[in-house]
């Protein structure tokens, strides 16, 4: 059992008799704090007590930590539409045993570790219906588990070595811990326990905030000039960590939310997670045709005598093979994006101090205008400038893996005050470098100005050609994964079916894969503005994802008194998203 001090209690699949004196908790969710999870000295047993927490954030550490944040992004899209929890079956978690992180298309918790979780008391059972109700979660307990993960265990109880599940306990020695959530009515639910520290979350939601978005932001004040370009910021980096916020209130009534559609079902019911699957479809779409059309826009300022349109197919030819490699694998590609993307706007502020003259010159400023050339050149910009501060998608399955998800508010004020920093700075740089004779990506206005030394070209062309390598293939998962769900030919659904994996099941699953990445270049061919895309998917997508659906979901779920507000910030938000979705149409 978990005591006053937070330790859980080792937990034996032959010990079933339990202490009724649990720590409760009173009308809100408080996570127990989950100690380290490290190696320890003795590995002779295989439930035994957490070891010394020197290491909870160490390299390995946040390397575990990220790699479930890529899984959480792998599996934004929801396959199980009716179902009331994005990661439970019956009254246990659903894990990829590969990464030991929440998946709705992963296995049980009690298949996972071949042995059966915790019992239930013989007259409890799973009532879906009960975890929907409002009230249900108001009262409970937490009781912790440590559960061992050390190869000498899984050699003896899991499939034979050479197995997935047998390499992935193998390759990292330690434990996990296993948390029973009891409602006041007695049902128990078994999931894993919050793993990431506060560190970790906060290099998390950085990495889901600062995307490839910057590079148009410059842009984005082009258009609607200095002053109205200003305020459209700031309106954005605090509207958007506003209902960033509201999403975590959501979460804190009921703690068995654990994603973004989860929040919408306790909310709306099943129609509503639908609803929010086909929002994140269409934005990761718009986000892979977006690293298309950088590739091919940043290659084509170095190599004007290849076209855009050879460049997209060039893309495609290069990106497409990294769809086959495993999630593991695709995490830790992923990470070069982010590095390329922060590296990008260093280089970009050494260019404009090292240059002395105008174009792409800091020292000696661009033409720059102060108000927007017109109405509908200021709409546009607004989608542009909203786009970059909207993670809203991953932020929910961020808390849920946060050990101390009291804490998550203080993690977004410095994810939103590093991502401000950025993405303003990046706003500004090309603005006064460039002025009005800026191109769609302040990347390609670099590459195509004279007067910098060699090696800025070369690295700027190499930082633009990692992002989409490092993103498209992640961001390309969750369609995949959706759509071979719907085709019955997921491991995990051949696997329930007793069906072995054949060689027309790979071949199914390749051509998805492959037809996946043919969309992303057709829609770069028929729409190849860069900032027109990103200015579509903020002005449509983003105000509804990270602004008016967290309102919505707040009013339903919390209840606030002054609701006339969040029904005014509604209807503002909506006018706008429609006249800048028309904007980026028509300009």
């Amino acid at each position: 059992m978990s005591d006053g001090a937070g330790t859980p209690t080792p937990y034996s699949p032959l010990h079933h008799e339990h202490d009724d004196n649990r720590h409760r908790v009173g009308s809100s969710y408080q996570a127990i704090p989950i100690p380290d999870r490290s190696a320890r000295k003795s590995r002779s047993h295989f439930f035994s007590s957490v070891a010394s927490p020197g290491n909870i954030n160490s390299l390995a550490a946040f390397a575990n930590s990220y790699q479930r944040a890529q899984s959480f992004r792998s599996i934004s899209i929801e396959p199980r539409i009716t179902a009331s929890r994005s990661y439970f079956k019956d009254d246990e978690e659903l894990i990829d045993p590969s990464t030991f992180a929440p998946s709705p298309m992963g296995r049980k918790i009690s298949t996972v570790f071949a042995v059966r979780p915790y019992t239930h008391s013989p007259n409890t059972t799973f009532d879906e219906a009960a975890i929907d109700d409002q009230h249900s979660f108001l009262d409970h307990s937490f009781t912790d588990y440590v559960a061992s993960r050390q190869p000498s265990f899984a050699s003896s109880i899991f499939p034979p070595p050479g197995s997935g599940l047998s390499r992935a306990l193998s390759d990292e020695v330690g434990s996990v811990v296993l948390r029973q959530v009891e409602t006041h009515d007695g049902t128990k639910l078994t999931m894993l326990a919050p793993q990431s520290t506060i560190p970790q979350t906060i290099f998390n939601c950085i990495n889901a905030l600062i995307g490839i978005g910057l590079l148009a932001l410059s842009r984005a004040m082009v258009h609607a000039g200095l002053y109205c370009g200003t305020v459209l910021i700031i309106y954005s980096v605090a509207i958007t960590y506003w209902t960033a916020t509201l999403l975590s209130d959501c979460m804190d009534t009921d703690p068995s939310i654990c994603t973004y559609a989860d929040i919408g079902y306790k909310a709306y019911g099943p129609k509503a997670r639908l609803f929010v699957s086909l929002l994140f479809t269409i934005e990761l779409l718009g986000v892979g045709v977006s690293l298309m059309v950088l590739f091919a826009d940043s290659l084509h300022a170095l190599f004007p005598e290849i076209s855009l349109i050879q460049f997209k197919w060039i893309a495609f030819v290069i990106l497409t093979p990294f769809s086959f490699f495993p999630l593991r694998v695709l995490s830790h590609i992923s990470l070069i994006g982010i590095i390329s993307t922060i590296s990008l706007v260093f280089l970009i502020f050494f260019c404009g101090i090292i240059k002395k003259t105008a174009p792409g010159s800091l020292i000696d400023p661009a033409y720059t205008s102060y108000y927007p050339a017109s109405a509908l050149s200021l709409f546009v910009s607004y989608g542009i400038i909203l786009g970059p501060f909207g993670s809203h998608s991953l932020f929910p399955a961020l808390k849920a893996d946060l050990v101390s998800p009291h804490k998550f508010k203080s993690c977004l004020k410095t994810t939103y005050s590093v991502g401000f920093f950025a993405d303003a700075s990046m706003a500004y740089l090309g603005f006064f470098m460039f002025g009005a004779g800026l191109l769609n990506e302040i990347t390609q206005s670099v590459l195509l100005t004279t007067g910098y030394p060699k090696f800025v070209y070369f690295l700027a062309s190499v930082f633009v050609s990692l992002i989409p390598v490092a993103k498209t293939p992640i961001n390309a998962l969750p369609i995949i994964n959706i759509t071979e769900f719907l085709f019955n030919i997921t491991p995990q659904q051949l696997e329930y079916a007793g069906k072995p994996e054949t060689l027309r099941t790979k071949f199914a699953s390749a051509l998805i894969k492959i037809g996946v990445n043919l969309t992303f270049v057709v829609l770069g061919i028929l729409y190849p503005e860069f900032d027109k895309i990103i200015g579509l998917s903020g002005s449509s997508l983003c105000t509804l994802i990270c602004i008016i659906l967290p309102c919505a979901f707040y009013l339903k779920l919390c209840k606030p008194r002054n609701k006339w507000f969040y029904y005014l910030v509604m209807v503002v938000a909506l006018i706008l998203g429609v006249v800048g979705t028309v904007s980026a149409f028509l300009i």
